[in-house]
Parts: structure tokens; C-alpha cells; sequence
């Protein structure tokens, strides 16, 4: 959790991250102590501009160089570094260096970097299938953080422990400590806190269906996410609202925010949750009758879960798993593997290239929800996009680009990109003809 001025000061670090790297390279050949410090004190910053890579190498390097630096600035960017590593995907490496990090801070007898360093370590041992050492290591980091009086740190505790509630399937229990962290984030006005809350009770929602609720949840997430420039968070956020569509029936509104959280996920390298993505992509394929489409996206997705070492979790089998097998059983066994296989053999590049590709729903499987989009354009119409259509459709109803972005989840500055390329593909200049081509072809 961050406080409330913190967000500001990472937004004026990104702007000015080229002579941050510069200065960092100055200081760790001068003073590595002090660059370990430096690093650790921002790694944040890497984090929440999506530039993971990036920030494991500084952190990497500091670490090696900066040795006689105090083992609380040490155990701190350990602990960022394995937290980076974690969200790439790297378990192994996230666990080594979490593990590095709660020892230190048992050695200071640091309440705060102890109950940290066990929420994530619990979360490693969760995504990596072993929940009786991420239960105890989650209730141990939540005592702790209780024992420490530190709200921030409560609020953050409590969250993890409400996660692996729901994993064990007891939802009244999770709920009941969410509610707890969402109240404590509000009092704080912790909008990281408040906003990963929200993501975590939008997906349990979805797991038992109820995506009303659901959206209404992620939507708030997705908003928050935004105004602090949490850009990994906004890429679940986008997949976890896609998945509320794709429940509800709006199936392109699902594959148009799907196609965003992927682009996303592969422009912050960020692997663990890329496999969710494709599997949900994969449903929404199969909801509009592209059956192969679906098998392959299961097959890619299965192998890059296998490739990185991230098998389900119990909410995330809960919630997937009925849609494979539909899928499995519309399409024929025979037909099934061989899709699947074909998918499997994708390289992840060639993965995402394919899910953001566009093909038509099947002749001989119609779609198996009466829900879609009325914003669909006919055979993809002078070469626009889903999103793009949507966009369109919103313009010709005399919407603002801030309305907009408002309707569809985005920020004004995509809404802008969005109609940028509209323009160019219908050869106009205006509003007034975009909304004209949009009255001309029933896209109002």
C-alpha cells in the first residue's frame, strides 16, 4: 500500500526516467551502497510504469555492487525484487528473494517488512499450488500485521488473507475480510489499497456469477487503477471487466477489452496473468461460435500455464473450467485435440499475434448467447476494429471523447488514439463525418 502523495511523485519519475537511469548508472559506480538505497526506495516506480524488466535488472545490480548498505535498504529491494519477479511470472526467483528479505527483517525485528514479505511469499506458494505453506504463511503475515498497529499494513494483510479464503472456498470468511481491508483503504484514502480490494471482490463475484455486481466492482477498480497510473493493475482491471461482459452476453464489448488487457500484458512482459487472458479470450470465441478459435486460445494458454509454471488456482478452475469443457464437448474430441495441439505449438508471440487477430464466427456452430453487441460492424467495415465501432457508434450519438471513455472503460488519451485511426481508415476529418459514415452504415 502507498500512501496518498506517492502516486504524484511516481508519475513525475516516469517523466523523467531517462535521466533517472542516468543518474543511477553515475551512482552505482560511485557509491553502490547508496544506489541499493536509492533502488530500493524506488522500485516502486518500475512497478506501477509496467517496466518490470527494467527494475529487476537495476535491483539485480544494486544488490550485487551494494553490499555495505543497511541490511533495511537491502531487504527492501529484495523484497521488490520479488515481487517484480513474481508478477513475470519468475516464482523460483521471486521465492528466493522474498525469502532473503524475511529473514533480514527478522533479523530488525521489522513487524512491517515481515508481514509483507509472508503476504507475498503465501501468494508465490498459492499460484504455485502448495496452499497449506501459503495459508499459514498468509494468517502469520496478517498476526504480525495486526501485532505491528500499522493500518496500511493491516489493510494490505487482510487482502491477502481474504484471497486465500476464497482459494480454500470460504467465501463468507473472504468477503468478511474484505470488507474489513476495503473500509480501512477508504478511511486511509489508500486508492492502491482500495482498488486491488475492489479487483479481488469483482473476481470471486464472477467466480459464482454474478456479473452485475461484478462489473460495477471492477469498473471502480479499473477507475482508480487509472487515476494513479497503476498500469499493470489496469490490465487485469480491463480482462477482469471483459470477463463481467463476456458473462453478461456482450460478447464484443468482452473481446474489445480482452484485446486491450492482452496488448497490455505483452507490453509489460507480464506472463503469469497473460495465460488468464487467452483462456477468457478463448470463451468469448467460443460464445460467438468460433470453435477452432476457442480450442486453439485453450491450447496456448494451457501451454504457456505449463511453460511458466502456473497451474489453476481453486477460483480459477472454478470459474474456467465449466467453459472449457462446453467448448470440448460443441466442437467433437477429434477436431478438439487437434486445435488444441495446433495452439499448444504456438510460440507466445504468435499466441497473442492470433487472439488479436480477427475471424468470423463459424457457419456450422451459431453462438451460444442471444447477447451480442448491436455496435458490431458487418465483415469488419473499411477495416475497423470491434473497439473501434464502438467508438464510432458513441460518436455518432453526439458523446464527448471524456463520455466515452467514461462508457468503455478507457482513458480520454486511447478514446483520442481510437478515433485518430478511425479517421484515417475512413479517409475523413471530422466528427461530423465520422457520425455521418456511422448514421450511412446503422452503427448509431
Amino acid at each position: 500500500m502507498r500512501g496518498p502523495g506517492q502516486a504524484e511523485a511516481l508519475r513525475r519519475f516516469a517523466s523523467e526516467r531517462e535521466d533517472l537511469r542516468v543518474a543511477f548508472e553515475r551512482l552505482l559506480e560511485r557509491d553502490p551502497a547508496a544506489a541499493l538505497r536509492l533502488v530500493a526506495a524506488l522500485w516502486t516506480f518500475w512497478f506501477m510504469s509496467g517496466h518490470f524488466s527494467e527494475g529487476r535488472r537495476w535491483l539485480e545490480e544494486a544488490l550485487m555492487k551494494g553490499g555495505e548498505a543497511p541490511p533495511g535498504a537491502r531487504a527492501k529491494a529484495l523484497w521488490g525484487l520479488g515481487d517484480l519477479a513474481g508478477w513475470q511470472g519468475d516464482q523460483e526467483r521471486g521465492r528466493t528473494s522474498v525469502g532473503e528479505a524475511l529473514a533480514l527483517y527478522r533479523e530488525l525485528e521489522d513487524k512491517k517488512g515481515i508481514a509483507y514479505s509472508l503476504g507475498v511469499l503465501g501468494m508465490i506458494e498459492m499460484v504455485c499450488g502448495d496452499h497449506d505453506s501459503a495459508r499459514a504463511l498468509i494468517e502469520e503475515g496478517l498476526e504480525v500485521a495486526r501485532e505491528s498497529g500499522d493500518e496500511w499494513t493491516i489493510g494490505w494483510s487482510l487482502n491477502k488473507r481474504a484471497l486465500g479464503a476464497h482459494q480454500d472456498g470460504d467465501l463468507e470468511g473472504a468477503n468478511a475480510l474484505w470488507e474489513e481491508a476495503l473500509a480501512l483503504g477508504r478511511k486511509l484514502g489508500d486508492t492502491e489499497g482500495v482498488s486491488t480490494v475492489l479487483a479481488s471482490m469483482a473476481y470471486a463475484q464472477c467466480v459464482l456469477g454474478n456479473h452485475e455486481r461484478a462489473e460495477a466492482q471492477a469498473g471502480e477498480a479499473l477507475a482508480l487503477n487509472r487515476e494513479i497510473h497503476d498500469t499493470p493493475s489496469e490490465a487485469l482491471g480491463l480482462m477482469l471487466l471483459g470477463i463481467t461482459k463476456m458473462q453478461g452476453g456482450e460478447l464484443e464489448r468482452a473481446g474489445a477489452l480482452l484485446e486491450e488487457s492482452l496488448a497490455l500484458h505483452r507490453e509489460l512482459g507480464l506472463e503469469r496473468d497473460l495465460a488468464e487472458c487467452l483462456e477468457v479470450m478463448a470463451e468469448v470465441a467460443g460464445g460467438l461460435g468460433q470453435e477452432r478459435r476457442a480450442a486453439r486460445l485453450w491450447g496456448a494458454a494451457g501451454a504457456l500455464r505449463e511453460a511458466t509454471d502456473n497451474p489453476w488456482m481453486p477460483s480459477e478452475r472454478r470459474l474456467h473450467e465449466p467453459y472449457l469443457s462446453a467448448a470440448r464437448s460443441r466442437l467433437g474430441e477429434a477436431a478438439w485435440e487437434e486445435a488444441l495441439a495446433e495452439g499448444g505449438a504456438m510460440s507466445l508471440e504468435e499466441a497473442i499475434e492470433y487472439a488479436l487477430s480477427e475471424e468470423e464466427p463459424s457457419a456450422t456452430h451459431p453462438p451460444s448467447t442471444t447477447q451480442p453487441s448491436s455496435l458490431s460492424a458487418p465483415e469488419h467495415l473499411a477495416g475497423l476494429t470491434s473497439r473501434e465501432v464502438e467508438v464510432l457508434g458513441l460518436v455518432a450519438t453526439g458523446m464527448t471523447s471524456a463520455k466515452i471513455a467514461a462508457e468503455l472503460f478507457l482513458s480520454p488519451r486511447t478514446v483520442e488514439a481510437h478515433l485518430t485511426s478511425i479517421y484515417h481508415k475512413l479517409g475523413i476529418t471530422s466528427r461530423a463525418g465520422a457520425t455521418r459514415f456511422a448514421l450511412e452504415h446503422g452503427l448509431a
